[in-house]
């Protein structure tokens, strides 16, 4: 069963979507996407969505950070 920074991230991820529209690492092969994610590299959710707030841009960075004590 998946711990609370596992939720926190899947959650964090569905949030970001429905924020901006987008998958937070983008669209591509299976392997582009998992390269995505190993490396931890988000699109930063202000260039999708001008108004969204600093502060949910924060939250959103933040709940999908690679390394799970960064959450």
């Amino acid at each position: 069963m998946p711990g609370p920074l596992c939720v926190q991230a899947h959650l964090g991820g569905v949030l970001y979507q429905l924020l901006t529209g987008q998958p937070p690492y983008g669209e591509g092969t299976t392997e582009e996407i998992r390269t995505r994610i190993a490396d931890g590299r988000i699109q930063d959710p202000k260039r999708l969505r001008e108004d969204l707030p600093t502060g949910l841009r924060a939250v959103l960075i933040r709940s999908l950070a690679r390394n799970p004590d960064a959450r």
